[in-house]
């Protein structure tokens, strides 16, 4: 028999009990990234450490942790080498995505590029994929190098299918999902694999941890896409970030496929206005509500949470649990 969210939801979790296993990890992870910061142009240091403490949640990192640790409960220390590579593609990807996006927000500060311009934000994130595969190499193991390498690569490609798509409300369903897979799922589930495989879980266990985390990462990124339009509250972000940068998210691509010729025609119209007024944002929220784009999407992330919970069953851990409630979390959180 299968396991139920309803039946692992814990109320009183919160990500910080998850950090709180790792809480010695994480601090020498921060101490990696400083030293990794270092350099004789004060710049790079600027830009990098201005989002990465700018109070992300640290996800990534802590799942490769956890991943470790549910295999293992001492952490090596090449697996601090690893959470930290992660947690440096990771970064590089914000800085690129918000150049592209034109993004004026990221947890709670103006944007890298707003401050210091285009071009030094690409060159920093370039930089910090650099350092991240110095980590890798430091981690001794080529499996994960190899892991993190293509997941790499799968990002960038992701990217350029996204750009290839902008603003193009007529793609499907699968498309949209490929893309949030290699933006966001991929990184996700590498974070799980290689930490499991650093925690010396056998290629069987680490491909269940990819799967949990390849799940787990689309449940949190379709459910991110749901709460810029419902919930921007905490999250580093303006309510309506989305509609703004005239992102086509997966709620907008359900909203419109099920839209009558009218709105489909308004909605077409809201996102190429150049006015971000509130009334517009107002009006696009209504047809997506009304459209069932909200509901449909979040359909789809409670169907991707049980997957992830479902390999879970296979792994016999005494903080599996955890990784349990993490799903509730992504699914259910309200910032």
């Amino acid at each position: 028999m299968s396991l139920k969210l309803n039946s692992i939801s814990d109320n009183t979790f919160s990500i910080e009990d998850l950090q709180c296993l790792v809480k010695n990890e994480l601090i020498g992870v921060d101490q990696i990234i400083d030293q990794s910061l270092k350099s004789d142009i004060p710049l790079i240091e600027n830009i990098a450490k201005h989002i990465i403490y700018a109070g992300g949640k640290r996800i990534r990192p802590l799942l490769s942790l956890i991943a470790a640790k549910t295999f293992n409960p001492i952490i090596q220390h090449e697996t601090l080498y690893l959470a930290t590579a992660v947690e440096f593609i990771h970064t590089a990807t914000l800085l690129h995505d918000d150049v592209i996006d034109d993004s004026n927000l990221r947890r709670g500060l103006e944007t890298a590029h707003k401050i210091w311009g285009n071009s030094a934000s690409i060159l920093v994130g370039d930089y910090l994929f650099a350092r991240a595969f110095e980590l890798m190499v430091k981690t001794n193991n080529l499996t994960i190098l190899d892991i993190l390498s293509q997941t790499s690569a799968k990002i960038a490609a992701g990217e350029v299918l996204q750009l290839l798509h902008n603003q193009n409300f007529e793609i499907d369903e699968k498309t949209t999902l490929d893309i949030i897979g290699a933006k966001t799922a991929e990184l996700f589930a590498a974070a799980c694999q290689t930490g499991a495989l650093a925690g010396s879980a056998d290629t069987n266990q680490a491909q269940i941890l990819h799967r949990y985390g390849y799940a787990l990462g689309m449940a949190f990124q379709i459910t991110d896409d749901i709460l810029d339009y419902t919930s921007a509250l905490n999250r580093g972000k303006n309510l309506g970030d989305d509609f703004s940068e005239r992102k086509i998210t997966l709620p907008v691509i359900y909203a419109y496929h099920n839209a009558s010729t009218v709105d489909k025609n308004r909605l077409t119209h809201l996102f190429s206005e150049t006015d971000n007024s509130s009334d517009n944002f107002s009006s696009a929220l209504e047809i997506i509500q009304k459209n069932n784009g909200f509901d449909t999407a979040y359909g789809i992330a409670r169907q991707f949470a049980e997957q992830a919970l479902e390999g879970l069953k296979f792994i016999n851990s005494p903080i599996t649990h955890s990784l349990e409630n993490l799903i509730t979390f992504c699914l259910e959180r309200k910032v």
